[in-house]
């Protein structure tokens, strides 16, 4: 009984040492994640004051604003970026209509 306890105790010893070793390496990966997720945090609350003011402009935006913009006939390459990012918003495919 004594040689069965040194056998499950040598094993139970590896196995602690295994478990030991893939709770450092969990704990580096940790570590990297929560330093990735700290810069994303960081670079989203810099973007989030430029995206909530985009929503707005597009939130009071009227038919008149885009009857404007149809009327145009040679665009500016600010009115196409408008164009594209309204598209992009809406998620519609934009349509290239000659005159």
């Amino acid at each position: 009984m004594q040689k069965n306890i040194e056998i499950q105790k040598k094993h139970v010893d590896k196995e602690r040492e295994i478990a030991s070793t893939e709770a450092a390496a969990a704990k580096v990966e940790k570590d990297k994640a929560t330093g990735i997720k700290y810069d994303c945090d960081k670079a989203l609350e810099a973007v989030m004051p430029i995206y909530n003011k985009a929503v707005k402009a597009v939130k009071d935006l009227k038919a008149a604003d885009i009857t404007e913009m149809r009327g145009t006939k040679v665009p500016s390459a600010g009115l196409l970026l408008v164009a594209k990012v309204l598209c992009q918003y809406f998620n519609t495919k934009p349509k290239i209509i000659r005159g």
